[in-house]
């Protein structure tokens, strides 16, 4: 066995004490520079994923905003085309919002759409804002809340997206993971749900009526919150 060792032994017992303790040195500063530096990379890499999840909630809650304002333009755009018709001006205010909240967030689709691989998808979806502003007041209240909740989906499929490119979906701590899934779908859900039971109520008040349907809405609305 002692025989292995012998070509070591007899480089060792050829050197002086100075160079035997710089080569020990050496032989000992190596793992720790691969270890350091294995360390290292994994820091990093934590760093840079930390990064990628603090952009998507950015984005994400930059997306909330419009949604919540488009929730409340469908309830009164139900509003005014169910008879109350002095709604006009609230909705032409809170069409400004919404454009303003837009504004906001194509800032940051400007940064990350390229990262997420999401480029061309708002501007598509700004198209079919732009039709919804023009078409809605024109519609049947049914055709204008079924536009709204279509577009509001888009919105919520965006944010799916932006969710997976950024690892907020493939979080690996389970408390994190939960809590990530609350901001960008379980929220989204129940605060869609509250909207379209708003413009349900809505309808219903504006038009001083309770039929079957609107009443079978609100319940579905009501048991899905």
């Amino acid at each position: 066995m002692f025989k292995i060792f012998s070509p070591g032994i007899s480089l060792m017992n050829s050197m002086r004490y100075p160079v035997k303790f710089g080569l020990i040195s050496v032989l000992a500063t190596i793992p720790l520079i691969v270890i350091s530096y294995l360390l290292l990379h994994d820091i990093n890499q934590d760093v840079h994923h930390l990064e990628d999840q603090r952009n998507g909630l950015a984005y994400i809650s930059a997306i909330r905003q419009p949604v919540e304002y488009l929730q409340q333009h469908r309830g009164l755009t139900a509003t005014y085309l169910n008879g109350a018709t002095d709604f006009q001006p609230r909705i032409i205010a809170k069409r400004d919002d919404i454009d303003s909240a837009f504004n906001q967030l194509l800032l940051l689709d400007a940064k990350y759409a390229a990262a997420y691989n999401i480029e061309g998808q708002l501007s598509r979806l700004l198209n079919t804002w732009e039709t919804i502003k023009k078409d809605s007041l024109q519609q049947s209240a049914a055709e204008a809340i079924n536009s709204h909740t279509d577009f509001i989906e888009q919105l919520q499929d965006l944010t799916l997206v932006v969710a997976d490119a950024s690892s907020l979906s493939i979080e690996p701590n389970l408390d994190s993971k939960y809590l990530a899934q609350v901001i960008y779908n379980d929220l989204l859900k129940l605060t869609e749900n509250m909207g379209l039971a708003r413009a349900a109520a809505s309808s219903v008040a504006a038009q001083r009526e309770f039929t079957g349907q609107s009443f079978t809405n609100l319940s579905v609305y009501s048991s899905n919150i």
